[in-house]
């Protein structure tokens, strides 16, 4: 029988995403789950990373912390920007090893300016919050949801529109609609690789 291990607060409903709910699914797949974060532990990692984690991620952190398979530690800071870190490799690995680029127009520029450009544009995009492996959600940004983004090298998705999507999905046998990209332009580079990958 799995071992799942819990230092539960309140059982609260957090909108719009059921806690309870969401830790029912992980438990489908043998996570586990160890001591959670509190406020001032987040509140010191948000500063750390100069990244803003989304409410109902954090709410998540602070009630069920998953460790293992391939999830995120946030109770190590190494963890996370190990975690935060492979994104950028990703992309210019692809760049100088694959040939990608946005716009054929750069093509013939040298690969030190291309990592001086994708860092640059790294650097001024919105932050992706590691959840587990390949999986991201977008820090607190000025769009409506905080999308779950899967990213293996520069091949980058919208996996779930949010959180709650996931669980609807799981759950309630909700249907996963189209996507529309154009819903996150002005994300940078996010932008920039999901309409690459899109069209």
């Amino acid at each position: 029988m799995m071992r799942i291990i819990f230092y539960r607060r309140s059982l609260q409903y957090i909108y719009p995403i059921k806690l309870n709910m969401l830790s029912q699914l992980l438990q489908q797949y043998n996570i586990t789950f160890w001591s959670t974060l509190t406020d001032k532990h987040i509140n010191e990692l948000e500063k750390f990373f100069w990244f803003c984690i989304p409410t109902e991620y954090k709410e998540v952190l602070k009630n069920w912390m998953p460790v293992g398979n391939d999830f995120t530690n946030w109770s190590d800071q190494g963890s996370v920007q190990k975690s935060y870190d492979i994104l950028l490799d990703w992309i210019l690995f692809d760049i100088l090893t694959n040939n990608l680029w946005f716009d054929r127009r750069w093509e013939s520029i040298s690969n030190s300016e291309k990592i001086k450009i994708i860092t640059n544009m790294y650097d001024k995009s919105p932050k992706l919050i590691p959840i587990y492996w390949h999986r991201f959600i977008l820090e607190k940004w000025y769009i409506e949801n905080n999308p779950v983004f899967s990213i293996h090298q520069s091949d980058v998705i919208i996996y779930w529109e949010s959180l709650e999507q996931r669980v609807n999905i799981e759950f309630w046998n909700s249907k996963l609609q189209n996507i529309n990209i154009n819903n996150y332009s002005g994300l940078w580079i996010w932008s920039d690789l999901l309409f690459y990958n899109y069209n």
